[in-house]
């Protein structure tokens, strides 16, 4: 991918275009003041940087609209982002084409497509950058990054301050979690890093879910088994207290509780003799006179309320009316 024309429009359409050799190395001369040191911010602004960094002075004053012509093999490539409305630092809108030869559109044609996400996602894949994630060692609390074209600007720019510090070495690097940044997806652009990392560990990931499940599932059969085998026992001692079972069986596995247990449904109850002295059946008679009895009073007391409620009703009626024959003497 190479830029092929950066194009700035004013407010009322007129264009600056800067035209590229492809293929060649391009030198940018000119006057002190004149914009030279704004050609990166402005090819990074274009390519997804939110954060708007035009430096103060004539071009933020007077330019509404800044873009880029890419050139990426035998199709071009166009983006243009308007800079932010009023004290807005920053703009993640853009307007987005793409063509075989494309004309550099009028400020009225543009309108906003795009974003700065789905402009970096497209042109990453574009260039061919594949899924990948930085590793991250253990105990470490930031989070993965993929590698991006936005991450490709460290090692392709450098401002002439830049190359003037003896202490930086890449774009940016004098930034807040830049360095780390750098650290972390420099290895992937110098070739470091397998293309089809991301899902080797993807599928590692898969099989270490997998294997946690069926060690899961294991842990609760050989519980259930256990559990099942403990309430087996028990029902056997059960079963041999009430003679369902004889007292003198030996039990060696699991199968042998299952076996026992199925015998007991063959079990029927012999004859049962009755002693005379036995107090069951005059209990049960005690039981069932007290059930009469208990009946006969709640009966009675039902009657007794409903009479009660009755006598209520007659009294009210008859003082009722005893207060209309006073109201007329």
């Amino acid at each position: 991918m190479q830029i092929r024309s950066i194009v700035l429009y004013n407010a009322s359409g007129r264009q600056r275009v800067l035209n590229f050799r492809l293929g060649g190395v391009n030198i940018i001369t000119g006057d002190s003041k004149t914009g030279k040191s704004a050609v990166i911010d402005i090819i990074e602004y274009c390519l997804g940087r939110s954060d708007f960094r035009i430096p103060e002075g004539v071009i933020r004053e007077n330019v509404e609209w800044f873009a880029l012509l890419l050139q990426v093999g035998e199709n071009q490539i166009f983006i243009a982002k308007p800079k932010p409305s009023g004290s807005f630092t920053s703009q993640s809108q853009a307007f987005y084409s793409t063509g075989r030869d494309i004309d550099i559109p009028e400020l009225s044609e543009l309108f906003l497509n795009s974003t700065d996400e789905a402009i970096e996602a497209s042109l990453s894949q574009i260039l061919g950058i594949s899924p990948n994630r930085s590793v991250v060692e253990e105990g470490q609390s930031r989070n993965r990054l993929e590698a991006t074209i936005a991450h490709t600007r460290f090692f392709l720019f450098q401002k002439q301050s830049t190359i003037a510090n003896q202490e930086v070495l890449f774009h940016r690097q004098q930034e807040a979690f830049i360095p780390q940044t750098i650290k972390d997806t420099l290895p992937y652009f110098l070739g470091a890093v397998q293309d089809d990392r991301l899902q080797i560990e993807q599928n590692l990931r898969n099989a270490r879910r997998q294997l946690k499940l069926a060690q899961r599932r294991l842990e609760e059969a050989e519980f259930i088994v256990n559990d099942q085998a403990a309430r087996g026992r028990s029902l056997i001692a059960e079963a041999q207290q009430v003679g369902l079972l004889p007292s003198d069986i030996t039990i060696d596995s699991n199968d042998d509780i299952l076996e026992f247990l199925s015998s007991t449904l063959e079990w029927t109850p012999q004859d049962i003799i009755v002693d005379g002295n036995d107090p069951t059946l005059q209990l049960r008679a005690d039981i069932e006179e007290l059930r009469q009895s208990y009946k006969r009073v709640h009966d009675k007391i039902v009657a007794a309320e409903l009479f009660l409620k009755k006598e209520r009703e007659f009294s009210g009626e008859a003082n009722h009316q005893i207060l209309r024959l006073e109201s007329i003497n």
